[in-house]
């Protein structure tokens, strides 16, 4: 397997949809597939958007909300 110097993802999850039927867990399987990504698999850089929220992580570690 290659040994990458860095790693990045974004993730994406949104269960609505404006002429779709509403999805049940997609906002949650991107909210846990960042954090797996970002705490378990160390990857360096990880943001996450969802319907109503979004988290970046930097080298395993939640940054705070920019406002």
């Amino acid at each position: 397997m290659a040994d990458f110097k860095r790693s990045l993802a974004v993730v994406i999850g949104i269960n609505k949809y404006q002429h779709e039927s509403k999805l049940q867990t997609a906002r949650y399987d991107a909210e846990r597939l960042a954090e797996i990504l970002a705490i378990e698999h160390n990857y360096n850089y990880v943001v996450l958007a969802t319907d109503d929220s979004y988290k970046e992580y930097l080298n395993g570690q939640e940054l705070p909300v920019k406002n």
